[in-house]
Protein backbone atom coordinates (compact mmCIF):
# COMPACT_ATOMS: atom_id res chain seq x y z
CA UNK A 1 0.00 0.00 0.00
CA UNK A 2 1.14 3.27 -0.97
CA UNK A 3 1.48 6.57 0.90
CA UNK A 4 -1.37 8.11 -1.07
CA UNK A 5 -3.88 5.19 -0.26
CA UNK A 6 -2.35 4.98 3.76
CA UNK A 7 -3.03 8.66 3.91
CA UNK A 8 -6.76 8.46 2.18
CA UNK A 9 -7.79 5.14 4.93
CA UNK A 10 -6.44 7.72 8.21
CA UNK A 11 -8.16 10.96 6.67
CA UNK A 12 -11.71 8.93 5.50
CA UNK A 13 -11.48 7.49 9.15
CA UNK A 14 -11.42 10.74 10.62
CA UNK A 15 -13.91 12.33 8.36
CA UNK A 16 -16.44 8.91 8.88
CA UNK A 17 -15.96 10.26 12.76
CA UNK A 18 -16.35 13.21 12.71
CA UNK A 19 -19.50 13.49 10.36
CA UNK A 20 -21.09 10.54 12.41
CA UNK A 21 -20.86 12.55 15.79
CA UNK A 22 -22.18 15.98 13.78
CA UNK A 23 -25.45 13.95 12.34
CA UNK A 24 -25.92 12.25 16.00
CA UNK A 25 -25.90 16.49 17.48
CA UNK A 26 -28.33 17.14 14.89
CA UNK A 27 -30.92 14.23 15.45
CA UNK A 28 -30.29 15.43 19.28
CA UNK A 29 -30.33 19.13 18.89
CA UNK A 30 -31.47 20.18 15.86
CA UNK A 31 -29.64 21.57 12.88
CA UNK A 32 -27.49 24.36 12.85
CA UNK A 33 -26.11 26.54 9.69
CA UNK A 34 -22.45 25.24 10.96
CA UNK A 35 -23.31 21.66 11.35
CA UNK A 36 -24.63 20.90 8.20
CA UNK A 37 -21.61 22.72 6.64
CA UNK A 38 -19.52 20.85 8.44
CA UNK A 39 -21.34 17.05 7.52
CA UNK A 40 -21.25 18.58 3.24
CA UNK A 41 -17.59 19.15 4.04
CA UNK A 42 -16.69 15.47 5.00
CA UNK A 43 -19.05 14.12 2.40
CA UNK A 44 -17.56 16.23 -0.27
CA UNK A 45 -14.02 15.24 0.76
CA UNK A 46 -15.02 11.45 1.04
CA UNK A 47 -16.39 11.91 -2.34
CA UNK A 48 -13.29 13.55 -3.82
CA UNK A 49 -10.67 11.17 -1.66
CA UNK A 50 -12.53 7.90 -2.91
CA UNK A 51 -11.81 9.20 -6.61
CA UNK A 52 -8.37 10.19 -5.84
CA UNK A 53 -7.66 6.59 -4.51
CA UNK A 54 -9.92 5.13 -7.53
CA UNK A 55 -12.75 3.65 -5.47
CA UNK A 56 -16.19 4.08 -7.80
CA UNK A 57 -18.47 2.49 -5.68
CA UNK A 58 -17.52 4.55 -2.54
CA UNK A 59 -17.36 7.65 -5.19
CA UNK A 60 -21.05 6.77 -6.56
CA UNK A 61 -22.17 6.05 -2.87
CA UNK A 62 -21.10 9.13 -1.61
CA UNK A 63 -22.09 11.63 -4.36
CA UNK A 64 -25.50 10.50 -4.10
CA UNK A 65 -25.41 11.46 -0.36
CA UNK A 66 -23.62 14.52 -1.30
CA UNK A 67 -26.81 15.22 -3.28
CA UNK A 68 -28.81 14.89 -0.60
CA UNK A 69 -27.16 17.00 1.55
CA UNK A 70 -26.43 19.65 -0.95
CA UNK A 71 -30.43 19.94 -1.03
CA UNK A 72 -30.34 21.02 2.99
CA UNK A 73 -27.61 23.16 2.66
CA UNK A 74 -29.40 25.41 0.11
CA UNK A 75 -32.40 25.23 2.13
CA UNK A 76 -34.84 23.59 -0.35
CA UNK A 77 -35.01 20.28 1.87
CA UNK A 78 -35.31 20.34 5.24
CA UNK A 79 -33.48 17.24 7.95
CA UNK A 80 -35.67 15.08 8.97
CA UNK A 81 -35.16 11.79 11.03
CA UNK A 82 -34.87 9.60 7.68
CA UNK A 83 -32.39 11.62 6.22
CA UNK A 84 -30.27 11.28 9.06
CA UNK A 85 -30.68 7.20 9.35
CA UNK A 86 -29.56 6.85 5.72
CA UNK A 87 -27.35 9.29 6.17
CA UNK A 88 -25.36 7.56 8.93
CA UNK A 89 -26.11 4.12 7.05
CA UNK A 90 -24.05 5.56 4.07
CA UNK A 91 -21.40 6.10 6.68
CA UNK A 92 -21.20 2.67 8.53
CA UNK A 93 -21.02 1.49 4.50
CA UNK A 94 -18.32 3.66 4.35
CA UNK A 95 -16.20 2.46 7.08
CA UNK A 96 -16.70 -1.37 6.29
CA UNK A 97 -15.04 -0.34 2.67
CA UNK A 98 -12.41 1.36 4.41
CA UNK A 99 -11.62 -1.53 7.01
CA UNK A 100 -11.71 -4.00 3.66
CA UNK A 101 -9.19 -1.36 1.22
CA UNK A 102 -6.55 -1.25 4.15
CA UNK A 103 -6.92 -5.15 4.68
CA UNK A 104 -7.06 -6.18 1.03
CA UNK A 105 -6.23 -3.13 -0.94
CA UNK A 106 -9.67 -2.87 -2.78
CA UNK A 107 -13.23 -2.80 -1.93
CA UNK A 108 -15.22 -6.18 -1.47
CA UNK A 109 -16.79 -8.16 -4.94
CA UNK A 110 -20.27 -6.81 -3.80
CA UNK A 111 -19.18 -3.70 -3.41
CA UNK A 112 -20.84 -2.37 -6.46
CA UNK A 113 -24.37 -3.80 -5.79
CA UNK A 114 -24.06 -2.28 -2.26
CA UNK A 115 -23.27 0.63 -3.91
CA UNK A 116 -26.23 1.04 -6.44
CA UNK A 117 -28.47 -0.56 -3.11
CA UNK A 118 -27.49 2.38 -0.83
CA UNK A 119 -27.34 5.20 -3.96
CA UNK A 120 -30.93 4.41 -4.72
CA UNK A 121 -32.10 4.82 -1.03
CA UNK A 122 -30.09 7.95 -1.01
CA UNK A 123 -31.89 9.33 -4.07
CA UNK A 124 -35.36 8.32 -3.36
CA UNK A 125 -35.45 10.51 -0.01
CA UNK A 126 -34.04 13.49 -2.41
CA UNK A 127 -36.68 13.22 -5.28
CA UNK A 128 -39.72 12.15 -2.52
CA UNK A 129 -39.27 16.15 -1.47
CA UNK A 130 -37.79 17.60 -5.13
CA UNK A 131 -40.04 19.83 -7.36
CA UNK A 132 -39.76 16.69 -9.91
CA UNK A 133 -41.31 14.36 -6.93
CA UNK A 134 -44.40 13.91 -8.46
CA UNK A 135 -42.91 12.53 -11.59
CA UNK A 136 -40.80 10.27 -9.91
CA UNK A 137 -43.66 8.90 -7.88
CA UNK A 138 -45.11 8.20 -11.66
CA UNK A 139 -42.29 6.38 -12.56
CA UNK A 140 -42.14 4.27 -9.09
CA UNK A 141 -45.87 3.26 -9.88
CA UNK A 142 -45.35 2.36 -13.40
CA UNK A 143 -42.39 -0.05 -12.36
CA UNK A 144 -44.73 -1.19 -9.33
CA UNK A 145 -47.33 -2.43 -12.61
CA UNK A 146 -44.87 -3.87 -14.43
CA UNK A 147 -44.61 -1.25 -16.81
CA UNK A 148 -41.30 0.20 -18.06
CA UNK A 149 -40.87 4.13 -18.39
CA UNK A 150 -40.25 5.17 -21.80
CA UNK A 151 -36.30 6.16 -20.82
CA UNK A 152 -35.90 3.12 -19.76
CA UNK A 153 -37.11 0.92 -22.32
CA UNK A 154 -35.17 3.23 -24.59
CA UNK A 155 -32.15 2.75 -22.77
CA UNK A 156 -32.62 -1.35 -22.96
CA UNK A 157 -33.11 -0.95 -26.44
CA UNK A 158 -30.12 0.92 -27.79
CA UNK A 159 -27.77 -1.60 -25.73
CA UNK A 160 -30.28 -4.94 -26.06
CA UNK A 161 -27.46 -6.94 -27.63
CA UNK A 162 -24.73 -6.68 -24.39
CA UNK A 163 -28.04 -6.67 -21.90
CA UNK A 164 -29.12 -10.16 -23.36
CA UNK A 165 -25.59 -11.40 -23.33
CA UNK A 166 -25.08 -10.28 -19.88
CA UNK A 167 -28.07 -11.67 -18.45
CA UNK A 168 -27.76 -15.20 -20.52
CA UNK A 169 -24.13 -15.29 -18.88
CA UNK A 170 -25.32 -14.06 -14.89
CA UNK A 171 -29.56 -14.19 -14.88
CA UNK A 172 -31.01 -11.64 -12.16
CA UNK A 173 -32.32 -8.28 -11.73
CA UNK A 174 -31.15 -5.32 -13.96
CA UNK A 175 -31.01 -1.38 -11.66
CA UNK A 176 -31.74 1.67 -14.17
CA UNK A 177 -30.41 5.22 -12.75
CA UNK A 178 -31.97 8.33 -13.91
CA UNK A 179 -29.51 10.73 -13.12
CA UNK A 180 -29.41 14.58 -13.05
CA UNK A 181 -26.34 16.06 -12.09
CA UNK A 182 -26.08 19.78 -10.51
CA UNK A 183 -26.25 22.75 -12.57
CA UNK A 184 -23.03 23.97 -11.36
CA UNK A 185 -21.27 20.45 -10.51
CA UNK A 186 -18.11 21.47 -12.88
CA UNK A 187 -16.98 24.35 -10.54
CA UNK A 188 -16.63 21.65 -7.59
CA UNK A 189 -14.71 19.29 -9.74
CA UNK A 190 -17.56 16.76 -10.83
CA UNK A 191 -17.42 15.15 -14.20
CA UNK A 192 -20.76 13.47 -14.00
CA UNK A 193 -20.31 11.53 -17.58
CA UNK A 194 -16.83 10.18 -15.72
CA UNK A 195 -19.39 9.27 -12.63
CA UNK A 196 -21.96 7.29 -14.18
CA UNK A 197 -19.26 5.45 -16.52
CA UNK A 198 -17.53 4.00 -12.84
CA UNK A 199 -20.42 2.18 -11.92
CA UNK A 200 -19.63 -1.33 -12.19
CA UNK A 201 -20.72 -3.61 -14.39
CA UNK A 202 -22.49 -0.79 -16.02
CA UNK A 203 -24.63 -2.47 -19.75
CA UNK A 204 -25.86 0.95 -20.83
CA UNK A 205 -25.26 4.48 -20.82
CA UNK A 206 -27.68 7.09 -22.26
CA UNK A 207 -27.08 11.14 -22.05
CA UNK A 208 -29.82 13.93 -22.67
CA UNK A 209 -29.33 17.22 -22.96
CA UNK A 210 -31.32 19.62 -19.79
CA UNK A 211 -34.95 21.18 -20.96
CA UNK A 212 -34.70 24.52 -21.80
CA UNK A 213 -36.89 26.48 -19.54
Amino acid sequence: MNALQEQFIAEARELVHQATDDLMAVERDGASGERIDRIFRAFHTLKGSAGIVELPAMTLTLHAAEDLLTAIHRGRLAVSADIIDQALACLDQVSRWVDAFEADGALPAQAGDDAKAMTARLRDLLSATSPQSESAAGVARTAEDGVQAQWVSQLVDASRPRISRHLRQQPGELVAICYEPRADCFFDGDDPIDLMRRIPNLLAFRVEAREAG
